[in-house]
């Protein structure tokens, strides 16, 4: 496995938010569409400020992204994507 520090913008990201949860569902980068197929887990960081909110999810073509955004900016971003 090759892990790569990105550190990027997504295009765009559609989210469910759920009984207080926020689950991504898929998102846009590079010009490529990613549909997301498992959410491996979530985190919050409160030594941030504002506070970041952090995704590990999985996409149809098997590569692992950490995902997240800080509160208060619209902007998600892609930290790592892990290729097998």
């Amino acid at each position: 496995m090759n892990e790569e520090r990105l550190e990027e913008p997504v295009s765009s990201i559609f989210v469910l938010f759920e009984k207080g949860a926020i689950k991504p569902i898929s998102f846009r980068w590079s010009n490529r569409d990613y549909k997301i197929t498992k959410n491996n887990m979530s985190w919050i960081d409160r030594k941030t400020n504002p506070v970041r909110r952090g995704f590990s999810v999985t996409v149809e073509s098997g590569e692992v992204f950490q995902l997240c955004y800080r509160e208060g900016d619209p902007t998600w971003r892609i930290e790592t994507v892990i290729v097998k």
